[in-house]
């Protein structure tokens, strides 16, 4: 495990300036985490979209307006008698990115660059799974597919879903706990991880797979981390940020790039610039 938040981890042995300045360097790279929007002008080689808006609400409604409900199977999802357009999960954007990945060749038969191949882990994307947080306490719950996202007022741009933390059906995680959260994990780990069993829904296969494509890319953020080969940090707010002072709050999770190590980022709100994959395959 490599700490996020401090420069030195757990690991029982001391590290060399070079290394320590490198965690260092890192850990600014994962504070600025939600400041940062890359350009998404690229051409993706399979039946992928993207929107994106200024901020979760304007570019969900972006995203229903662009899909046609029966071809878009994974944007669905029913609630009592009404059907929604939704983005995908994380764990669909994580199948999403193998299944890109593995597409060895272009429509007209040629092969397929490892630019190419990457071209959907070399950008952040949101979705509607969500986090919430107990106002003030070490408690948040993972959501894999968050009703309150789905059916988010489209035309509001609040930061937050202000929530009943005691009502929302998830899993339930310790933000305090940090050999779990704010640290960087290996496969086992993750493994043993609560917030990711929630996301890949104990497919460990899944999880195999991303890890090891994820692991192998070169970065250029990434130094001393490589060796340790640690990755897919849960971020999570702090019990006493200011903005869980007031109330209990949902917001969703975005899964980041692989040159921030495909982070599970709990804490970029809704009125921030939001990004979504479409997907028309199967």
């Amino acid at each position: 495990m490599t700490n996020i938040t401090k420069p030195i981890g757990k690991r029982n042995r001391l590290v060399s300036k070079e290394e320590a300045k490198a965690m260092l360097e890192r850990v600014e790279v994962v504070k600025n985490l939600d400041e940062k929007v890359e350009e998404s002008n690229v051409i993706i080689g399979r039946n992928y979209e993207i929107v994106e808006g200024e901020n979760y609400a304007s570019a969900l409604l972006k995203l229903i307006q662009k899909i046609n409900f029966p071809d878009y199977p994974k944007h669905l999802i029913h609630y009592e008698d009404a059907t929604y357009g939704k983005a995908l999960t994380i764990k669909q954007i994580i199948e999403e990115r193998i299944n890109d990945f593995e597409t060895l060749l272009n429509k007209d038969g040629s092969k397929r660059t490892i630019k190419q191949r990457l071209q959907l882990f070399n950008l952040d994307f949101s979705s509607c799974s969500g986090i919430a947080y107990k106002k003030g306490e070490y408690k948040a719950k993972i959501i894999p597919c968050c009703k309150e996202l789905v059916q988010i007022d489209k035309n509001r741009n609040n930061k937050y879903v202000e929530i009943d933390y005691d009502k929302i059906h998830g899993f339930e995680i310790n933000i305090s706990d940090t050999s779990s959260v704010n640290i960087y994990l290996t496969k086992d780990e993750i493994k043993r991880n609560l917030g990711w069993q929630a996301i890949f829904d104990y497919e460990w296969r899944l999880l195999e797979k991303y890890f090891d494509i994820v692991s192998q890319q070169d970065s250029p953020e990434i130094t001393y981390l490589d060796l340790l080969n640690s990755i897919m940090a849960i971020c999570t707010y702090d019990p006493n940020h200011e903005i869980l002072s007031k109330s209990d709050i949902l917001i969703p999770l975005s899964l980041y790039n692989i040159d921030s190590k495909s982070v599970l980022y709990g804490k970029k709100t809704l009125d921030k610039k939001t990004r979504f994959l479409i997907s028309q395959n199967d």
